[in-house]
């Protein structure tokens, strides 16, 4: 009966090292668009200039900024106890949410 909890913990463990991995990498694309398109945001950094025709696809409907370093998980790839992590489904493409496309779609400028 231990190891059936044991394993749910594991498994509970693993999902949130892949959430935190796919943070990771969703903010490292994200620091990277706004660092290449600089130019489009306000002083503030939190929306675009209002003569850019994408401006309702300003970054505030983005997550806040996570420091995943200072989270209290400790990430299960760094821990040897732990076998290999084997990636789940795409949380993000998993969602049943329609996809808006239009103004946010990428221009020829980029």
């Amino acid at each position: 009966f231990k190891s059936k909890d044991s394993d749910a913990f594991e498994s509970v463990l693993r999902k949130i090292d892949e959430a935190q991995l796919q943070v990771r990498q969703l903010r490292t694309r994200m620091d990277k668009v706004v660092r290449e398109h600089a130019g489009k945001f306000t002083s503030n950094g939190s929306s675009f200039a209002h003569d850019d025709p994408t401006a309702n696809c300003a970054p505030n409907s983005v997550l806040p900024h996570v420091n995943i370093e200072k989270t209290p998980f400790t990430s299960v790839c760094t821990t040897s106890q732990h076998g290999p992590v084997t990636p789940g489904p795409d949380m993000v493409e998993s969602t049943e949410q329609p996809r808006i496309e239009g103004k946010c779609e990428k221009t020829g400028n980029g």
